[in-house]
């Protein structure tokens, strides 16, 4: 396979895009497909199992019976033996409710010129919440706080300076051993075989999350890990985006280039 900046492909660059529906009503819908269809992408799609399912196959997996993550890390398991019986070499993995930049094949290869997706163990593209190593992250949250309800004119205007600015600054690549938040990420075929064996192998507590599995398979520093600001692919929560997909062919009302970059800025950000 190519290196994604020579590739604006129906996989993003990536050899395969697997896409996990949440609910029913994602696959009625079928908004994920209109978006693909659009960018010319495919997907491949995982159907969690039901409620019973999900107990009995996260048991399998050696999860502790009904911890509220279990059905979901599940999915992503079966993702990961997926990836080990196929060899696929690289893999986007995002949720089936998901919205994407209209221009993400750009801003993607973009953000990742110079670097192939097989070197790069863990990437993460879609998250709701900023990262503590986010460069300019830090330090515009810090700004909104100070000038959070300043009626200094001077203050007002630094303050919608700095978002504009923010908002428009150019894809790029930084290192994330823990992202937070993520629910849009890439693997290549060695972090798929570590996460096989991690997942299958571990009794799953109540307190795991993806996050959490994501951040101790990179913990031991043998692993990779980056992530991409701004992210390129938002969920169902109201995120910022450029300009949506979803919004551009009138499948959602709502605009995400009116909300803030993450979730928890939504009081800070008006």
């Amino acid at each position: 396979m190519q290196p994604l900046r020579c590739s604006l492909n129906r996989t993003l660059g990536f050899q395969r895009i697997y896409a996990i529906r949440e609910d029913a009503a994602d696959k009625a819908t079928g908004a994920l497909d209109a978006v693909a269809r659009l960018l010319d992408i495919e997907v491949h799609y995982m159907e969690p199992a039901g409620h019973d399912g999900a107990g009995k196959g996260a048991r399998q997996l050696g999860f502790s019976a009904g911890t509220p993550h279990a059905g979901g890390i599940a999915v992503h398991a079966q993702i990961y033996t997926d990836m080990v019986r196929r060899d696929i070499q690289t893999a986007l993995i995002v949720a089936g409710d998901s919205d994407m930049e209209l221009d993400i094949k750009v801003r993607l290869a973009s953000a990742l010129e110079g670097t192939s997706p097989h070197l790069i163990d863990l990437l993460v593209v879609g998250r709701t919440l900023p990262d503590p190593a986010e460069p300019e992250a830090r330090d515009m949250l810090a700004l909104l706080r100070q000038a959070d309800g300043a009626s200094d004119l001077s203050a007002q205007m630094q303050r919608r300076w700095a978002k504009r600015e923010f908002l428009r600054r150019s894809a790029i690549l930084f290192p994330s051993p823990a992202p937070r938040g993520v629910h849009a990420y890439a693997l290549n075929a060695r972090m798929a075989r570590r996460l096989h064996q991690r997942v299958s192998q571990q009794a799953i507590s109540d307190s795991l999350s993806l996050d959490s599995l994501l951040a101790d398979a990179v913990a031991d520093g043998q692993c990779t890990a980056y992530s991409v600001s701004p992210p390129l692919i938002v969920a169902r929560a109201s995120q910022f985006l450029r300009r949506s997909v979803r919004h551009a062919i009138g499948a959602r009302d709502d605009d995400p280039a009116q909300y803030p970059p993450f979730v928890d800025w939504q009081e800070l950000w008006t």
